[in-house]
């Protein structure tokens, strides 16, 4: 592993758990995958859901399944 020095990214102006717009549901348990979603408090839509598929986290390698919203764009994620 190449060493790589991280720096806080937190920002003052980053806003609180209870600001964000955002809410983040996770499930773990022994009978089930890990699983999470994004929703949008304000709507209730579910931005990002792994619930359809696993989540695999190996050694250089990652996958996610994720239903994503009708006509939903995604950027930068490959």
């Amino acid at each position: 592993e190449v060493p790589i020095v991280l720096e806080d990214v937190r920002s003052p102006t980053m806003k609180s758990k209870d600001e964000s717009e955002l809410s983040f549901e996770f499930k773990n348990g022994v009978d089930t995958v890990f699983e999470f979603k994004i929703v949008r408090k304000s709507t209730g839509a579910v931005l990002f859901d792994t619930s359809i598929g696993s989540f695999v986290y190996n050694d250089q390698f990652l996958q996610i399944a994720t239903k994503l919203p009708k006509d939903s764009n995604v950027y930068g994620f490959g």
